[in-house]
């Protein structure tokens, strides 16, 4: 999604994950945009900014391998930092998250050690 496209985020990654293009009155257009809205509140990206990471991130792991789909991405990321505010950006932790499953460890394991590299107490 371009900075310039129109398009809600919300809109744009649930049509994605569908396959096709969703109005957006969609449940699946209202439960998207909810999902943003929390990434939004724990990391310091813009919802757009949010989506467009997670693909990215979706199509990387696909290149090695990895299914995982954009919404699962968010969700997963967003269990990092829990109920409160990330200090680094979505997209940074986009990159880490890949890194950790480069070197093997499943989805679980990965967000245990990023919650580990957030806070080594």
């Amino acid at each position: 999604m371009k900075r310039t496209d129109p398009t809600d985020a919300d809109v744009w990654l649930a049509s994605r994950e569908a396959g096709r293009d969703i109005d957006p009155l969609d449940p699946a257009v209202s439960q998207m945009h909810q999902r943003l809205e929390v990434a939004a509140q724990r990391f310091r990206d813009h919802p757009r900014m949010i989506a467009n990471r997670a693909v990215q991130l979706e199509t990387m792991l696909k290149e090695k391998g990895i299914d995982e789909h954009a919404p699962s991405i968010i969700e997963t990321l967003c269990e990092v930092p829990g109920d409160r505010r990330y200090v680094e950006s979505f997209s940074s932790l986009t990159q880490q998250y890949y890194n950790l499953r480069l070197e093997g460890l499943d989805k679980a394991k990965a967000i245990e050690a990023l919650r580990k590299l957030e806070d080594p107490a």
